[in-house]
């Protein structure tokens, strides 16, 4: 363990050793499994004061983190436009079998990633992801063939496959579900935002001529040393959990836990031992005061209840939408701009501007969220914001086609008209903005609703798994051949038609949820907590593991 964090620890545990209980407050039947900060105990001060030490110390590295995933992912398709297809001599399918061939391996080791969180700690689980990823982004630009780029793209998938469930449940482990959605906003947006760095980085690196690496080589070369750094710092900052975080008092510490226990999930936000039989609602500590943590139970019924509930069903088919128009929207743009006739720096320029637009949106609709409480509505509009930015995209490639002379696609050569162009260009800021505020919605949406902890680890594995086998057909839904004819017209529709289901799904989940609620107001679902279902065990654990099977539990929309 590192000194640094060694020392955080003792001086945890010296100031928590007065400390003897750890309070949950009661929940009425009335009041369900609890609305969110309502039963929060302690000053409202200490509770602002926890708050701001999170948003200082942990999110600003999860959000760099993040805006680095992606701006790492995304390094290959301002390449492509940069010199790297010509000096690799990729010929056909070549590029998109390099793009599908990394997507199989991140979604093969997504899920296991989530589940070794707990054992391993996301203060040295979450930094050795960052640099393991750094290391195979730097080491791609020194690839001379297909064969080598296949091999970067296999370790560049396992050594993302984890990142995003596991810095999901890692802020889930701080923040309450009323501060998670803005923040899990911020940290998305970051999508937004490095696909707009990527393309000023472009524009510089992708003039660099040294020592026989010309251009794209060191696009890679840059971003994997920052996203090493990024990683080692954050390695000595990130702590495990609230009960290990040293930047807090002993008193924000206590207080930090407890305000976990108060959240509608109950006990399992940090798997804290629940009351004890007197009913008295304090969680059982050590001798240093610490909560005692329970192991995780993760039984066959479990998996089963969180993999096939209706709403983990639908809202990975949901995520599947998402995530073929955000992927194919991130590992395309530069191409689809250079099927408008833009190439050099002005092609990697104009990959900006839609980037940052929705940048700043995803902020403002995620704050909206919290602030609302909505969440099903903000997902919508951004599936309708899709819905016309491909329908832009569409029409500005059904019109103005004209000979193009300048030898940028081969033959036939054909170029759109200036007016064609505009209509498509302002179609990419509808769906940058459309695609990038979707994820953090619904991600969000799934986490305040799925309970206990590894029923939400398990989800999130399920949706993200299952949502990322999209990148299949992601990576193959712009092909070269077709941009100088139609201008990607087959990509457009394809990336329409997923938005269109999109939106349909969100209002099937509202009418589930509505209707499920009202159910269980009636009763309809109390047989659940019926003797014979309990198998002889204990009552607070076997109530903990129904989660959001509970009857008391109220889904959010």
């Amino acid at each position: 363990m590192d000194p640094s964090k060694k020392e955080d620890m003792e001086v945890a545990q010296k100031q928590n050793k007065n400390s003897q209980v750890v309070t949950a407050p009661k929940v009425s039947s009335k009041e369900g499994l609890g609305h969110p900060d309502q039963a929060i105990t302690g000053s409202e001060t200490l509770r602002t004061s926890i708050v701001r030490k999170y948003d200082i110390r942990i999110l600003p590295l999860i959000f760099m983190a993040w805006s680095i995933f992606y701006l790492d992912r995304a390094a290959i398709a301002l390449a492509r436009v940069n010199g790297m297809e010509a000096d690799l001599r990729l010929s056909g399918y070549q590029f998109n079998i390099a793009l599908m061939i990394f997507f199989a391996l991140y979604i093969i080791f997504n899920l296991p990633g989530n589940l070794i969180l707990r054992k391993v700690g996301g203060g040295l689980f979450l930094p050795a992801i960052v640099v393991a990823w750094g290391l195979v982004t730097t080491f791609t630009g020194f690839v001379t063939n297909f064969a080598t780029l296949c091999v970067t793209r296999v370790f560049l998938g396992i050594s993302e496959s984890a990142f995003l469930g596991v810095a999901m449940l890692y802020l889930a482990f701080f923040y309450t579900e009323f501060e998670l959605i803005s923040r899990v906003g911020l940290f998305y947006s970051g999508n937004a935002l490095a696909g707009a760095f990527g393309g000023f980085l472009a524009t510089g690196l992708g003039r660099i001529r040294f020592r026989g690496y010309n251009g794209w080589p060191w696009i890679f070369f840059v971003e994997g040393i920052i996203t090493v750094i990024v990683g080692i710092g954050m390695y000595f900052i990130l702590p495990d959990s609230p009960q290990t975080a040293g930047f807090l008092s002993s008193q924000e510490r206590v207080l930090a836990v407890e305000r976990m226990l108060a959240t509608d999930r109950r006990h399992e936000a940090l798997n804290v031992l629940p009351a004890d039989s007197h009913g008295t609602g304090q969680a059982h500590v050590d001798e240093t005061g610490q909560p005692i943590v329970r192991p995780d139970r993760l039984t066959l019924a479990a998996f089963k209840r969180a993999a096939l509930n209706p709403v983990t069903i639908m809202m990975a088919l949901a995520t599947f939408m998402t995530i073929e128009a955000l992927y194919s929207f991130t590992l395309f743009l530069p191409s689809i701009i250079l099927a408008m006739g833009y190439h050099g720096t002005k092609l990697n320029l104009l990959t900006v501007p839609p980037n940052l637009v929705a940048f700043v949106l995803v902020i403002a609709i995620t704050q909206y969220s919290q602030r609302s409480g909505k969440k099903a509505v903000p997902m919508l509009a951004g599936g309708f914001m899709a819905i016309i930015g491909y329908l832009l995209l569409l029409i500005g490639s059904r019109i103005g086609l004209e000979e193009d002379t300048s030898g940028v696609f081969g033959s036939p050569q054909m170029s759109v008209s200036k007016t064609a162009s505009t209509i498509q260009y302002v179609g990419t800021f509808f769906v940058a903005i459309g695609v990038n505020v979707i994820p953090p919605i619904a991600l969000a949406w799934t986490c305040i609703n799925a309970t206990p902890h590894y029923v939400r680890a398990l989800v999130l594995g399920v949706i993200i798994t299952l949502g990322n086998t999209a990148a299949f057909l992601s990576s193959f839904t712009y092909i070269k051949t077709e941009a100088p004819r139609q201008v990607y017209t087959t990509g457009h529709a394809i990336n329409l038609a997923c938005c269109v289901v999109l939106v349909a799904i969100a209002f099937s989940l509202i009418a589930y949820m509505r209707r499920e609620n009202e159910k269980r107001e009636h009763g309809k679902r109390n047989y659940r907590l019926e003797g014979g279902a309990r198998e002889g065990r204990d009552n607070d654990l076997f109530e903990l593991e129904l989660g959001w099977m509970h009857p008391r539990h109220r889904f959010q929309w």
